[in-house]
């Protein structure tokens, strides 16, 4: 771990719409992924559209251009040593700090978005279950979604 934390360490206050606090918790979801090297995850977003293709610039198929972005990462995934869907678990020691933390901050923030979205759910998905295991030794991050502006 980093260096320690105590209680009278700088704290960070964001004041986040709802749309931003879900770009966030999805941002956040890819630094994890990507730090548990599923470098895939790239060709992912290339095929939903979350990074788009320069197409005017494009000399080759969308699809063409999709596979082949796939394929680098294939490389990228051997040259970490990673086998065909293959990745750290997120309680991994290999993890970094950087990582972990992410994790700890998504599942905190996506907890509270999902309570505000839908309190009473006929099934609470994964989303409901908050932060149950730690991987860092910092302070539990914390997200509160108040109704109009704070104080």
């Amino acid at each position: 771990m980093d260096k320690e934390q105590s209680s009278t360490d700088p704290k960070v206050h964001l004041t986040l719409t709802i749309p931003q606090a879900h770009a966030m918790a999805e941002a956040l979801e890819i630094y994890v992924r990507l730090g548990l090297g599923r470098v895939l995850m790239v060709a992912e977003m290339v095929a939903d559209g979350s990074i788009p293709i320069k197409s005017r610039s494009l000399k080759i198929p969308k699809m063409d251009a999709i596979h082949n972005v796939t394929a680098l990462c294939d490389e990228i995934r051997r040259e970490l040593g990673f086998q065909h869907g293959e990745s750290y678990g997120v309680g991994s020691r290999a993890v970094s700090d950087k990582a972990h933390r992410a994790y700890e901050i998504e599942k905190v923030v996506k907890k509270a978005l999902a309570l505000h979205d839908n309190p009473n759910p006929t099934f609470r998905g994964v989303d409901y279950d908050g932060l149950s295991i730690r991987y860092t030794d910092d302070p539990a991050p914390e997200c509160v979604i108040t109704e109009g502006a704070l104080p």
